[in-house]
């Protein structure tokens, strides 16, 4: 059993950055189980999910209005295999060995993507009594995807039960992509009225269709695992 240890390099890598962006993430999160079936050949299963979610919040003030505005961003993708690994163990002292492996997986992955994004605008003058309002969301890059990848990687065993490792991997795929979906609404509130006065909802949709290709968004993962 391997679980991939990416998130912890890209939370410890944030620490650093200059933007101070570490929101909630886990990207390249997953598990790979392996079945050694006879010598130097193993059946794998594999799943990996990818999370991220932030949240920002603007306001400015002067003498002529007050505005506020909010967006938040969810990304979600994940993605199942199963395949098989062809390997070569070379020992390296005691209770010490590397594990080099070549081999191939069938996936099947999905993807889902939104924005929210809300606006409100204050005059400032008193007899100013409407509060300008724009409200946003969008759906996109919502994909289902079906693919093959060809990989290659090498362990560590530092014990007879712990290893550490690193693989990469490319992955041809062939999918379909739902349309984005764009959904807005103006409006204002009228202090007077004690109400909200929005327009008609628009709603643009766009990109729907077949695609393939090569994927690389996750080529390189690094692993931590033990053996059972």
């Amino acid at each position: 059993m391997a679980l991939s240890v990416n998130p912890i390099f890209s939370f410890a890598g944030n620490l650093f950055s200059a933007a101070g962006n570490n929101d909630l993430s886990f990207n390249g999160a997953g598990a790979i189980y392996r079945k050694v079936y006879k010598p130097n050949r193993a059946l794998r299963a594999s799943a990996f999910l990818n999370f991220f979610q932030f949240a920002n919040q603007y306001q400015s003030n002067n003498n002529y209005n007050y505005s506020t505005s909010s967006a938040t961003n969810t990304e979600l993708n994940g993605s199942i295999s199963i395949g098989k690994e062809y390997f070569k163990i070379s020992t390296s002292g005691q209770n010490h060995a590397w594990r080099w492996y070549g081999g191939w997986t069938a996936n099947v992955a999905a993807s889902y993507n939104n924005v929210k994004f809300s606006y409100e605008d204050i005059p400032g003058f008193s007899n100013n009594t409407f509060r300008d309002t724009r409200l946003s969301e969008r759906e996109y890059e919502r994909r289902l995807n079906g693919g093959f990848s060809g990989l290659v990687g090498t362990e560590y065993y530092f014990s007879d039960r712990f290893f550490i490792g690193v693989e990469a991997a490319i992955t041809l795929f062939v999918g379909y992509q739902f349309n984005d979906i764009e959904k807005i609404q103006n409006g204002f509130y009228d202090q007077n009225l004690e109400r909200y006065i929005g327009t008609d909802i628009i709603k643009v949709e766009s990109g729907e269709g077949v695609e393939f290709g090569l994927n690389n968004s996750l080529p390189v993962i690094f692993t931590a695992g033990f053996v059972f």
